[in-house]
């Protein structure tokens, strides 16, 4: 870090460093370290404490508690990765910064693997205080809950207090050398700081429990008498009750979300055509707006702390980038995201062995210098596997998603046709 800002002082020219590893090999603390120095050397605050190298740091609680989650092999580990971009003028003074985020593990919210939980955000808010949780329904008051559903029928259901009662929170709650209630403090101290108001912050933690009740919403299978498959969503707290309180939340009708979940629509010549959904799809319907809507508050949350730190940014000419990305792991499952976090790693590993090996070396020997060969492992053929043309791995899986019977069963057909004699495959 010392090097690149020596560098970006005496040459000039933008700077960037890549934070690689395994995963919970301490890509995300290394990151903060080298936030933290060029804040110290780079920082010239106000009076008030607010400068733009304050508000660089205090954006870390908010990306930790809404992007991190504990996996197998770390506590806190980067769920999405991360460009910070930070400006600097020609003193070398921090005068602002933006935030990229790419590739957001979406696939966590509604769904987590044994011995991993949910991203922290989801357990911090049972650490609000009691008038807020009771606004959001995370909280049991002495006199129950009566509600009445759709039916119009009068019903009693109680208010979760824990995480338990929470599908999307299935993979447990404790988490060693973490504490929610602590972490909480310091993430609404950041929001504060770049700007977000209480009311601001409600409507975050609303949204945030609006997905968790999204998440206990269960729907029935129907059949008419032709055989048509539909569903529609349960009576009761696994279904009505929870889709109201998600509803409310959203400030959403709760009849147009049940319709947008059980069916789909489609445009024809006559207008929008609405076509039921049986209960599977449904389900799919419910966990794929779910993760739209963490998406995009995530999105939001980065768009204000880019709006907080760009105040001086005309007067900054140069830029030293820090690149923070997600550890490369297999699974004894591994989804299409997976996919693409170990494609971007093995980008990065190609890139490092390009310029530090191959070009190395070569303007070594062009200089008539004695040097041993450094033997690495070439992974460009696993790249021209995934991506190469028309015929890699990601271009057949778009291919077959616009076909009109596409299956998983005729794209492992085009794989292995394809690229049977590929040594990487």
């Amino acid at each position: 870090t010392s090097q690149a800002y020596r560098q970006l002082r005496t040459t000039a020219q933008n700077q960037s460093m890549v934070i690689s590893g395994e995963s919970g090999a301490g890509k995300t603390e290394a990151t903060k370290c080298a936030v933290r120095f060029l804040a110290t050397v780079g920082g010239k605050s106000s009076a008030d404490g607010t400068g733009p190298e304050q508000l660089l740091l205090d954006c870390s609680p908010i990306m930790e508690a809404f992007g991190n989650a504990k996996t197998v092999r770390n506590n806190n580990s980067s769920r999405f990765g991360k460009y910070m971009e930070i400006k600097f003028d020609r003193q070398g003074i921090i005068r602002g910064g933006k935030v990229t985020k790419y590739l957001l593990e979406k696939s966590r919210i509604v769904g987590q693997t044994q011995g991993e939980r949910n991203f922290h955000i989801f357990f911090m808010i049972f650490k609000l205080d009691i008038a807020t949780r009771q606004s959001l329904w995370l909280h049991l008051d002495s006199d129950g809950d009566a509600w009445k559903g759709r039916s119009g029928r009068c019903k009693h259901g109680e208010r979760p207090e824990t995480v338990d009662s929470f599908a999307f929170l299935a993979g447990g709650s404790e988490v060693d050398g973490w504490d929610d209630e602590a972490e909480l403090g310091d993430t609404r101290r950041a929001m504060a700081t770049i700007g977000l108001r209480e009311q601001h912050q409600l409507t975050v933690w609303q949204v945030v429990a609006a997905i968790l009740w999204l998440g206990n919403v269960r729907f029935d299978a129907l059949e008419d008498q032709r055989g048509t498959q539909s569903s529609d969503v349960c009576a009761g707290a696994d279904g009505e009750l929870a889709l109201e309180r998600a509803s409310f939340l959203l400030q959403l009708q709760m009849d147009a979300v049940a319709a947008c979940l059980t069916s789909r629509t489609m445009r024809s010549r006559e207008g929008l055509m609405y076509i039921p959904l049986n209960a599977e799809r449904a389900a799919d319907a419910r966990d794929g707006l779910a993760k739209a809507l963490y998406a995009a508050l995530f999105d939001w949350l980065i768009q204000r702390i880019d709006e907080s730190m760009c105040a001086d940014l005309d007067e900054a000419d140069r830029s030293l980038g820090v690149l923070d990305i997600f550890g490369f792991e297999i699974f004894q499952m591994n989804g299409f995201e997976q996919l693409c976090i170990n494609f971007a790693n093995e980008k990065l590993q190609y890139h490092f062995n390009h310029h530090v090996f191959s070009l190395e070396l070569a303007i070594y020997r062009k200089e008539g210098l004695d040097v041993n060969q450094i033997t690495f492992r070439d992974n460009a053929p696993c790249l021209e596997l995934i991506e190469h043309g028309r015929s890699g791995l990601l271009a057949l899986l778009d291919d077959e998603i616009t076909m009109p019977r596409g299956s998983d069963a005729t794209l492992i057909r085009k794989y292995s046709e394809t690229h049977r004699r590929h040594s990487c495959y």
